[in-house]
């Protein structure tokens, strides 16, 4: 059934939504410096205490709070800064009797290796494999816009920034390429799928086991 590109941008509206009403759950919960996933607001206040609350870890420089892993990756840069670069963001998740769901960051000097960082959040269990990547697809879109204000405070705002989804054109996933690509490029992001979404298939996917 074709539909109107009004009809689509408004459903891939409300999938954000429900996406990210998802990260209220009850169920949600935190131990070993796993954290429960925090809903988003555009509202300043509140994007600031989700930039507190996120902790992420440093194969490197272990544990760092948001503040101290975007200061390293724009150090990162600013070690070499006359080098290409892209902030690669994906999300993988592993079902099991819980959902664990890690978020990488990786800054990469193109050419030249990179960094990365990655977030590990625990949720109820989702059996729905459509709500796992619409789920993973909000993480990715939440922590890509708390980056990108840091950026743009930091004259950093040109920097590439890809979304890497863990979707492809085989398999069941390829159901809802269409609306996951949607609501990345609407946010203002490159959308990255399978086989080419090494930020959530390779990275992300190593620190959810």
């Amino acid at each position: 059934m074709l539909v109107s590109g009004h009809d689509l941008r408004k459903h891939i509206s409300l999938q954000y939504t429900f996406a990210l009403r998802l990260m209220d759950t009850k169920g949600s919960s935190h131990t070993n410096g796993q954290h429960p996933v925090e809903e988003t607001d555009p509202a300043p206040r509140q994007a600031k205490s989700a930039r507190t609350a996120m902790e992420f870890i440093s194969p490197t420089f272990g544990k760092l709070p948001f503040h101290q892993m975007f200061e390293n990756m724009v150090g990162y840069m600013n070690e070499e800064p006359d080098q290409k670069y892209h902030l690669i963001i994906g999300t993988d998740s592993l079902l099991n009797e819980q959902t664990c769901f890690v978020t990488a960051v990786i800054i990469h000097r193109v050419g030249h290796g990179g960094r990365y960082f990655y977030r590990k959040m625990v949720n109820r269990k989702m059996d729905s494999l459509r709500q796992r990547i619409f789920f993973e697809t909000a993480l990715s879109l939440e922590t890509a816009g708390l980056i990108s204000v840091e950026l743009s405070r930091n004259g950093h705002s040109e920097l590439p920034v890809e979304i890497h989804l863990d979707v492809g054109e085989n398999g069941d996933t390829k159901r809802v390429i269409r609306e996951v690509v949607g609501m990345v490029t609407g946010s203002g992001y490159l959308a990255v799928t399978k086989p080419d979404a090494y930020g959530a298939t390779k990275v992300a996917d190593k620190h959810s086991k």
